[in-house]
């Protein structure tokens, strides 16, 4: 019996920066998580912008960016939405507390997203 053929390297490549791209909407959810909680000045305002955070960019997914989307944009368009996303949560990562080190923890997921976009595009 003949065994399936391997997969060739370009199907690797594209399923790897797929998963990667899920892994870093997750990082960039839980880096708002974690910003919104860290800006909050009560345990109140914290725990209600831990919460709207995300929701606010998982409604921005959902409206531009899921696969369903009525109103999906392009790869181009996707790509600059996710870059957008991932300027505004570093930037307040920024201002929470001097965080100067978090924006750097965000080219993780930047890098992902521009392979995934690589992937896509061929």
């Amino acid at each position: 019996m003949d065994a399936d053929p391997a997969p060739t390297g370009v199907e690797d490549i594209g399923l790897v920066a797929r998963f990667g791209g899920h892994f870093a909407d997750a990082l960039v959810l839980a880096s708002a998580t974690f910003v919104g909680w860290v800006l909050g000045g009560t345990t109140q305002t914290s725990w209600v912008l831990a919460v709207l955070l995300p929701a606010a960019i998982i409604g921005i997914w959902g409206v531009w960016l899921a696969p369903q989307a009525p109103r999906r944009l392009g790869y181009v368009g996707s790509w600059r939405v996710k870059f957008a996303v991932l300027l505004a949560v570093g930037a307040l990562g920024v201002t929470a507390d001097g965080m100067w080190w978090f924006p750097t923890l965000l080219f993780i997921p930047l890098g992902s997203y521009a392979a995934d976009f690589s992937s896509q595009r061929n």
